[in-house]
């Protein structure tokens, strides 16, 4: 029987009978500054001629990126564009020269905002039983047991001398003694 008491007792303090505190947050959502970074144009020129009578200024190319990409789909797909080839010969042959370029290697650069608004977040708890109303009545010992056979209710259980015996300091934890 003691034993059955001890058991109820340590239940009803370890188990889930107390309040519990919660934090609840607003989701504040904002957009990162997302440009595309490529590595440098890497461009050159071939010409189709037997012999070496053709010069040509080094290509000027410069990369191209569309601002109306998705961010989160795939890495930017970005284009080189080069200005026509300026090229002479020492003969009159005609001049047939193309510019190549390396596959443009780009990646997005995302930056934090400064300006994202902070999270909002309260405390909520949850309430216990019988707040705000009337005080309870005062406990009074179980019809058949004598007051000296029980040192106190606690949290609702009854404690026979007995067991306060085997739990010892749960005994300072009573809310009144009889």
């Amino acid at each position: 029987m003691s034993y059955l008491i001890l058991a109820l007792l340590v239940a009803s303090v370890a188990g889930g009978c107390h309040p519990v505190c919660h934090w609840t947050c607003s989701d504040p959502a904002c957009r990162p500054t997302v440009v595309s970074l490529c590595q440098p144009v890497d461009c050159s020129y071939t010409c189709a001629s037997p012999n070496d009578t053709i010069t040509c200024q080094s290509p000027v190319c410069s990369m191209h990126c569309p601002t109306d990409q998705c961010e989160t789909d795939s890495c930017p797909v970005c284009e080189i564009q080069c200005e026509e080839l300026q090229c002479s010969s020492t003969t009159d042959e005609f001049v047939n020269c193309t510019t190549h370029c390396a596959e443009p290697q780009c990646q997005w650069i995302a930056t934090a905002p400064t300006d994202c608004p902070r999270p909002a977040c309260e405390l909520g708890c949850e309430a216990p039983a019988c707040e705000g109303d009337a005080p309870p009545a005062p406990l009074a010992a179980p019809t058949g047991l004598s007051t000296g056979a029980i040192v106190g209710i606690c949290i609702g259980v009854i404690v026979p001398l007995s067991a306060v015996m085997l739990i010892g300091p749960v005994r300072q934890t009573c809310k009144r003694r009889l």
